[in-house]
Order: C-alpha cells, then structure tokens, then sequence
C-alpha cells in the first residue's frame, strides 16, 4: 500500500484521538464556541506531501499579498465564483428538500457575510468608535451551489441538474477520493461536545481539502429532522468563521494566544485569547487593546459576530487570487472561467490550470536555476515521465503536455539546488 495513505489514516486517527479529548475539555464549556481548526492543522502538516503542497500555495499568496500591499498592482476585481458541495453522511434521503433549502440558506447567509451586505452590519456604526482605524471589509466572492455535471459514482441519488447535495453517502474526508476535488466541499455530520467545525486553513480545493461543520449549526431557522440549528449559534455563522480560515486566516488572537502571538493583521487589535457569549462592544479589554469582539473570528455567538476587517479582507482576497484556479468549472450555473491566465507575480511559483486538461503551465521562481529535475507519479507510485532542465536566473514557465494521460490524480514533483516543491495535480479530460 501507497505510504501516503497509511500516514493519511494515521493521521485521521490522531485527529480523532484529539478531538476527543477536546469534547472531554469542552464538557463544561456548553454553548461556548469551540473550533478545532488549529489542531486539525497540525495534524495534517504531519503528513509530509500536504506539508509541501501548504508551503507552496503559502508562497504563492504571499508573492500576491505583498504585491498588493505595496500598491504595484490593485486587487483583482474579478469576482471569484465558489462552486459549493455538501455532504450530509447520515441524513436520510427522505428529508432531501428540506437539505437543500437549508442548504440555500446557508450559501445566502454566506454570500451576505462574505460581501459585507449582511443586515447586522449596520451595528459596526455603534461600535466604530472604539475602534477610529479600524474599517469593515467585504470578500470579492460569491458562493454557488454547484447544480450541473456531477462526478458519478457518489451519492445514487443526487440526479443531474440538481443542487450537489449528497445525503447517506460517505463522503472520504481523508482526501484520497478526488471526485468531488475542485468544489468547496462542506461536510456536516455530528461532531464531539462543544465542536462546532474545523477546516484546513488556506485550504486546498485542488488537494480534496474539506470543511467539516457540526449538524447543530449549520444554516439558520428551524432546519429539518437531524439538522436543527441551535442557539446561540443558529445564524449559520459558524461556517462563515471556518471559510475564514479555508482563505488563510487565524483566530483573532492567533495561534495558540497570548500577548506575544498575533494573527499577522495590522488592523485586527492584538489580544490574548478568545471572547465568549455576548458582550458589549468595546467593553474586553486585552494586551492593552480593546478587544474587535464583533469580528467573525473570534468565538463569540452568532447574534454578537457581524464583520471582517479591511485587512482580513486583503488576506482573503489575496488568497483566493493565488488558488483562483484550483475551483472546477462548468459545474454551477455561472461561469467560473477565465480566459485570462492567473495573475502572476515575479518569483513566484504556480502551476495552472489545475484541475488540467491538455496543457499544464509551470511558472519557476529566479532561484530555481541551474540543473533541476522535474518528474510524475501517480497514486501507486509509478513514474509517468521525467525531465532534466537546464535553468537560467530567470522567470521561467514551462508546458507540460497532458493530452495523452489518464484522467486522475498525480503527484508533482520539481527538484533544483535552490528550490523545491510537490504539489498534487489533477488530470481531467
């Protein structure tokens, strides 16, 4: 067997193992936010394929983000379009229509954080004044629930034409089954205790990453038989605060917390933990600062959280410049295409489109020089092809011809003296 998926089940198990001891810790903490995002990450920086694969697409962004923040180029205005899946492993088919409209609800709430348009934004007039230098922020995205071109062999039931929503199947969160790759996929299921969600953060669509969301609050309303959200978190924005973290963010108080950790946002006020339930704004004070209470990444309720920054902003869109092309197309009822190449930046490293049809480009940073070998590999281990490359200091792309491969998975790599990387690529006729 495939070592990769051996570290891959391992590390499920780790997770596991973790999360059950964060349902033990979080017993006495009922109706107190809990997100598992921090350690599922370091669970999965164990395995060193994703690790590499993390490094890069963090280089990529921050070739991208620098660029922006130096004003050597404006933001792409271009509104990224979300091509958006979710799994419900043990609900009933029965209960389908009531799924998707709940479904539909929470892409609306979504589209509504994300954009800035939600109607509780109108509180930030009362809160600003705390914070003079701080501004809300709004995401260059739209989510759409993915209705046409399913992969086959999934969910029986989920017919062609209608919203990708799988229901009693078992979906593999391990992200060895690639049929759903490209989609942001969303699972929601039973979670331990006080868990609400977890997420890689600057997360994959091109790896199979996916998103995992407690079955008591997702959406808003009254939900179906299974699928109810609860207060205080039944405003469906527990899935805002995940995706927050799906497009390269951390909690407000960064990593683990304390006053000499930070998020890396200048406009985010530097704190040393969470904020619980519901306070008044302006009234938490850490490390010295008012603490931005009413962000989306911090752990307070639903009713109290209603904003990004225009820094976490930058970040997101930044981040979704840099994986643009990972999304699947020709899979929602707007276009997701592109005839426009992704933006590229000098010293960066991409590789697109990805999924791929006929043609991949990889584009090398000026490090990458001198004699480099550049070779892949599918799932077994099987070398499909090589190549030895005489570079010069230099930006440099090269095309690689995919016309005549098996549609799959495939594992990249790109070795030199000065630079390396492995990435997955998917191949898709």
């Amino acid at each position: 067997m495939n070592p990769k998926f051996n570290l891959k089940e391992t590390m499920t198990f780790k997770f596991t193992i973790s999360m059950v001891f964060l349902f033990i810790s979080s017993m006495s903490l009922a109706q107190e936010r809990t997100c598992g995002t921090d350690e599922f990450m370091r669970e999965k920086l164990l395995n060193p394929v994703y690790k590499e694969n993390y490094k890069s697409r963090q280089e990529s962004f921050q070739s991208i983000y620098k660029t922006i923040k130096s004003n050597l180029r404006e933001q792409n205005q271009e509104t990224t379009i979300i091509p958006v899946a979710v799994h419900f492993p043990t609900a009933d088919e029965s209960i389908r229509p009531c799924l998707v409209d709940l479904v539909k609800d929470q892409i609306r709430i979504l589209n509504e954080d994300f954009s800035g348009t939600n109607s509780d934004i109108s509180n930030w007039e009362g809160v600003s004044t705390h914070f003079p230098e701080i501004s809300t922020g709004n995401i260059n995205v739209k989510f759409v629930l993915a209705t046409k071109n399913h992969p086959e062999n999934t969910d029986e039931d989920l017919l062609e034409g209608e919203p990708a929503v799988t229901i009693g199947w078992a979906f593999d969160e391990s992200d060895s089954d690639m049929r759903w790759v490209g989609y942001q996929n969303i699972v929601v299921k039973e979670l331990p205790g006080g868990i609400l969600g977890y997420s890689p953060k600057g997360g994959a669509p091109n790896f199979g990453d996916t998103l995992v969301i407690s079955n008591s609050v997702f959406g808003s309303g009254s939900g179906c038989d299974g699928f109810r959200p609860s207060e205080p978190f039944n405003l469906g924005r527990t899935l805002t605060h995940e995706l927050g973290h799906f497009y390269n963010l951390d909690h407000t108080w960064g990593g683990d917390g304390g006053c000499g950790l930070d998020d890396g946002i200048e406009d985010t006020p530097t704190i040393s933990g969470p904020t619980y339930g519901c306070v008044t704004p302006g009234s938490v004070t850490m490390c010295n600062n008012i603490a931005l209470t009413t962000n989306y990444m911090d752990y307070v309720n639903d009713a109290c959280m209603f904003m990004f920054t225009e820094g976490q902003a930058m970040i997101m869109n930044a981040y979704l410049t840099s994986i643009r092309r990972d999304w699947k197309t020709n899979v929602t009822q707007e276009s997701t295409e592109s005839e426009e190449p992704p933006i590229l930046v000098e010293g960066s490293f991409n590789i697109f489109p990805n999924p791929v049809d006929k043609e991949l480009t990889v584009s090398l940073p000026n490090e990458a020089e001198g004699i480099a070998t550049f070779t892949l590999h599918d799932l077994s281990g099987k070398l499909i092809f090589t190549r030895t490359l005489n570079l010069e200091n230099e930006f440099l792309q090269i095309k690689v011809n995919t016309s005549e491969m098996a549609n799959g998975l495939y594992f990249f790599d790109f070795n030199s003296s000065a630079f390396s990387r492995t990435m997955k690529i998917v191949v898709n006729h």
